[in-house]
């Protein structure tokens, strides 16, 4: 930057530094020869380097040389040549002529062409450093010269004064000895170039000037020159400058940018970091005596991109900078405005256009060159922050900030995007390291409340303290519904795929208040929680937390609800799935007197449930509701509640007496017994579940309520052939063999005689 910030000067200054061997022998033998030879090497002595041109031509009214075809070599015959143009016209001012000097009015030049290389020590000049030894022998050997006196380094004033007084010669002898001063009062371009090889960085960059127009007065080579230039980037974008400079002294210059195209800046960026975008605006500045720099910065980046490892910025910046030491050892003040832009910080920060953003703070450069910012404060809407920022063999960053309200921030934190957070959030001294990552500091939550669709709202508190690779809780409670949920939390692997662990424990939690958080339906299972277990997951994947969840918890409602379903009425509609059974499911689901147990309301639930993959599997899941029990093995699908799961449902006496005797108000009730139903598949969802009977256990039903109609008339025939209780011995077998469930008769049944 600081290169281009003085290529304007320094290209006033080369055309005429370049010119002036074309000018010093001019008053004799414009077209001989030997005035082609002296002008060469007088050239040589100057620059350092050869001088060619085509026609040398001298006109009288007004009195000017015309130049066609100059160039200037560059450093061997295989260089480009430094300098080039299709002609060059110096107008030369005749009264200063009459009076003993060479004053050029104006210098014009008509295509030319400069070609200026950066290499680590700077800018090379045309032989500048050839030049000056040069300049220094021709002193020592001609100390009477009127050029030894125009170059010498620091000439007093007494001795300027003297030359200026002293009448030119006007014939024979060397031209040396002729006393003619020199000066050039204007120089001005006409559709030039410019180009710039900066071999500085990696790979190298050819920066292009175009078009460029411009003027440049003084009146010496040593003198402060005024100039003014504009052209066209090949890169894009437009470029005007103006100010005034000295040959290698001090500067002041005043550059106005037009959408100068940011992207051939990419070799000038550290690892990590890249720019875009197109820059519009002013960059003035400044260079004292005292080789002290001021540069000021005010521009506007419209369409940009600017990336610094984890931090991107995209859309329109405002930019406004003091730096006190230019651009090669920045130190000074900055404004960044970012409003209109979209800003990301890594999977923590997404803020959109028009959420008022802006950095303000210092510019400073550390011991090894790296450029970092300090006292700088960063606002995001609510969001205030001080921040620092250290960069070189590793980069940190340290941020601290009072309480802030999170309300609105879910837009802004991809990881509460779905949780409409609120309540406030505090940063202390937190310090992130890169390469590898690591973290030190505290983030304090006091009541962070979050709020998943319509579900319970959670309330966190307590602080989560980093150190190195690793975030670990302390004192960490979730509020949901009123109660708390005990929470242990280990986040580990920050430099890499980062993952969570978590240690979960809650008494009297509303069940349906936590599945909000994991699950889309929330309110099927109701009833007070009793949690204890271990949680696990990746943290950052992009998935849902259902489908990344791992981990394993011991559950207990007591008592409890599963909304709208009775599992047994459930079971008993299954029956009428199998044809044969049309009539025992007529029985069981049109009789009024089983409506009484079917109820959604169940006194426990309980089980061990082993999490992973999006799937909650349990071998010894178990529902006891008043009159029978159901056990489950399967599993549920986390996200939507998808079940597969199979076991048995047990009803007890009244159940089954309720059932056999149904229909029959006549006759003296029978005892109920308590059966067993097993379940091939439960299917469905948990507010809408659907129960499958194996045929075989439909029959059997069938067959043991079939029977229970005509009981006390086989019981009547048995006790006749077999003796007075026998009939009841043996139709509890019967039944038993029935049910799929065969037992042992109480007493061996004997034939009557």
């Amino acid at each position: 930057m600081r290169l281009a910030i003085r290529l304007a000067g320094i290209l006033a200054v080369l055309l005429v530094t370049v010119l002036v061997a074309l000018t010093v022998a001019l008053p004799r033998l414009v077209g001989s020869d030997a005035a082609r030879a002296r002008i060469q090497e007088v050239a040589r002595e100057t620059t350092g380097r050869e001088i060619r041109y085509g026609e040398l031509d001298f006109g009288l009214v007004p009195p000017r040389l015309v130049v066609k075809d100059p160039e200037v070599k560059g450093e061997s015959d295989d260089s480009a040549p430094v300098f080039q143009a299709a002609g060059l016209e110096l107008e030369i001012a005749l009264p200063a002529l009459l009076g003993g000097q060479l004053v050029v009015d104006s210098l014009v030049v008509e295509g030319g062409k400069v070609r200026l290389l950066r290499t680590p020590e700077g800018v090379e000049l045309p032989g500048e450093a050839a030049a000056a030894e040069a300049r220094k022998a021709f002193v020592a050997a001609h100390p009477s010269s009127k050029w030894s006196k125009c170059w010498e380094s620091e000439p007093s004033a007494d001795a300027t004064a003297s030359s200026r007084e002293e009448s030119p010669g006007t014939g024979g002898g060397d031209d040396e000895e002729s006393g003619f001063a020199f000066a050039v009062r204007q120089v001005a371009l006409r559709d030039s170039r410019v180009l710039l090889e900066d071999q500085s960085v990696s790979p190298p960059v050819l920066w292009e000037l175009d078009d460029v127009i411009g003027t440049a007065s003084g009146e010496s080579v040593g003198d402060a020159i005024d100039f003014e230039i504009e052209g066209s980037l090949a890169s894009g974008g437009s470029v005007q400058a103006k100010g005034e400079a000295e040959f290698g002294g001090p500067f002041r210059i005043d550059f106005q940018l037009e959408d100068v195209v940011l992207a051939p800046l990419a070799p000038y960026l550290s690892k990590g970091q890249r720019v875009r975008g197109a820059a519009s605006g002013t960059v003035a500045t400044l260079r004292t005596e005292q080789e002290t720099e001021r540069v000021s910065v005010d521009v506007v980046v419209r369409g940009g991109e600017l990336a610094v490892e984890d931090l991107v910025v995209r859309g329109e910046m405002k930019i406004l900078a003091n730096l006190g030491e230019g651009f090669g050892d920045a130190a000074g003040s900055f404004q960044l405005d970012a409003t209109d832009a979209e800003v990301e910080y890594g999977v923590l920060l997404r803020k959109g256009r028009g959420t008022a953003a802006t950095a303000t703070g210092r510019i400073v450069t550390g011991p090894d060159g790296e450029i970092g910012l300090q006292d700088t404060e960063v606002k995001i809407e609510n969001f205030e922050a001080e921040v620092q920022v250290e960069t070189g063999a590793r980069n940190r960053t340290t941020i601290d900030a009072e309480p802030f309200d999170l309300t609105g921030w879910g837009e802004r934190i991809p990881a509460l995007a779905d949780l409409d957070p609120s309540g406030e959030l505090g940063i202390r001294g937190l310090v992130v390291a890169k390469e590898p990552l690591e973290m030190h500091g505290a983030l304090d939550l006091h009541g962070v409340h979050l709020r998943r669709g319509e579900g319970e709202e959670v309330v966190l508190r307590g602080v989560l303290r980093a150190a190195g690779s690793e975030i670990r809780s302390e004192n960490l409670v979730a509020e949901v519904a009123g109660h708390e949920i005990r929470l242990t939390v280990l986040v580990f692997g920050l430099g890499g795929p980062s993952r969570f662990a978590a240690k979960v424990e809650a008494d009297a939690v509303e069940s349906s208040a936590l599945l909000a958080l994991f699950t889309e339906k929330s309110d099927t299972l109701q009833g007070p929680l009793e949690l204890r277990g271990k949680l696990s997951g990746p943290l950052g994947s992009g998935r849902p937390l259902a489908e990344t969840l791992e981990g394993k918890l011991r559950v207990r409602i007591e008592p409890g609800r599963l909304k709208g379903v009775s599992v047994l009425q459930r079971t008993f509609q299954g029956v009428g799935t199998i044809g044969d059974a049309e009539p025992l499911a007529g029985r069981l689901e049109g009789g009024r007197t089983l409506q009484r147990f079917y109820d959604d309301e169940f006194q426990y639930l309980g089980g061990t449930l082993r999490i992973a993959r999006g799937l909650v599997r349990s071998d010894d899941l178990k529902l006891v509701y008043h009159n029978y029990t159901v056990d489950l093995r399967g599993t549920v699908r986390l996200r939507d509640q998808q079940l597969d799961l199979q076991g048995k449902l047990t009803i007890d006496d009244e159940i089954d007496g309720t059932i056999a005797n149904q229909g029959a108000p006549e006759r003296k009730p029978e005892p109920g017994r308590s059966r067993e139903i097993p379940l091939a598949r439960v299917t469905g969802t948990l507010d809408s579940p659907r129960v499958e009977l194996t045929e075989e256990a439909v029959l059997r039903l069938a067959a043991v309520y079939a029977t229970s109609e005509r009981r006390d008339e086989w019981k009547e025939k048995i006790d006749k052939y077999l003796g007075e209780g026998s009939g009841s011995q043996v139709l509890d077998t019967l039944d038993g063999i029935l049910s799929g469930e065969p037992r042992e008769p109480s007493q061996p049944v004997e034939p009557s005689q």
